[in-house]
């Protein structure tokens, strides 16, 4: 244990956690009297576990689930945009003639196409607008005029095989603008932004790689956020602020003790809390109503997700 948090006199005083968060300004050091226990050890905080309390983040988050049923979390304000799929929408279309039976105006190439002599090209990511099916006259093969984003015409025999995902509407949206639209929930979306090697950001996990989501409902978050630290290892304990543990105060806090208010600071301002978000961002699968914990690395801006170190 840190010789800092063994020299703590902890009072008999007991809190339930979310009393003591809405009682007492943040940071400050905890010791659990009953813990919680949930599915998996890194779901659990054990009794006499002493956490450092950094800070209540209460966020909007939307609740949506992917094509096997499972949850993710989605920050409200994700800067990332999202584009519409119909309900009843199929993966891939293959072939032009597949797009020419569906009543699709707008669909985005996932697989490119390229016919040199006529100098068309089809790229990956490029969005077409479904404008009219020609039927041939004359031995010519029936075909499905589009425009492209650059609004040049282009003309596509029923039998060019390429790979296509419908969109209800062409448009692209922030979630927050779905939420206060008129659309009737679930909406069926998907981010428009393709993954990078390169980008290392939080946003950077919202991408089209998640394939074609479903927008269940917006609810608020309200989560602690706290630190373990054992030699050298810090761990993240972010939990929801309703969770039923019950904490004993170190004696300090209810003084307003000097020395403790700077063993908290210490504790508090070794941790960048920017960092623990980020975490928390990329870790969209993790259930809401449970304990989350992942390694704090200091010098790195992507979590190591595992056991705690505690």
């Amino acid at each position: 244990m840190d010789p800092h948090l063994r020299n703590l006199i902890w009072s008999d005083i007991e809190y339930r956690l979310f009393e003591f968060v809405d009682r007492f300004p943040l940071p400050q050091i905890v010791k659990v009297q009953e813990g919680y226990y949930g599915p998996t050890e890194d779901s659990c905080i054990g009794a006499e576990q002493i956490l450092t309390l950094h800070c209540v983040k209460t966020t909007e988050k939307v609740l949506a689930r992917d094509r096997k049923k499972r949850e993710l979390h989605i920050p409200l304000n994700c800067s990332q945009k999202v584009e519409l799929r119909p309900a009843e929408f199929r993966g891939i279309y293959e072939t032009v003639e597949e797009i020419s039976r569906i009543p699709a105006r707008f669909v985005r190439v996932t697989q490119g196409y390229y016919l040199e002599e006529e100098a068309v090209s089809l790229n990956p990511g490029d969005k077409l607008e479904v404008i009219r099916v020609e039927h041939g006259i004359g031995g010519k093969e029936d075909c499905v005029v589009f425009l492209t984003e650059e609004r040049n015409p282009i003309r596509l025999p029923f039998s060019v095989s390429a790979g296509f995902q419908s969109l209800l509407d062409g448009r692209e949206y922030y979630l927050k603008e779905l939420m206060m639209s008129s659309f009737k929930l679930p909406v069926y979306f998907q981010f428009t932004e393709p993954p990078s090697i390169t980008r290392r950001s939080s946003e950077g996990v919202f991408n089209t790689s998640l394939g074609v989501l479903s927008f269940e409902k917006v609810y608020q978050d309200s989560t602690i956020i706290c630190t373990t630290k054992e030699g050298s290892v810090r761990t993240v304990v972010s939990c929801p602020k309703d969770l039923p543990v019950t904490i004993n105060v170190a004696r300090g806090a209810l003084s307003d003790d000097k020395d403790y208010v700077r063993i908290c600071r210490l504790f508090h301002d070794g941790v960048s809390l920017l960092k623990i978000e980020n975490m928390e961002i990329q870790n969209i699968y993790a259930s809401r109503n449970t304990i989350r914990e992942y390694e704090y690395i200091a010098d790195d801006s992507s979590p190591q997700i595992g056991r705690a170190h505690v």
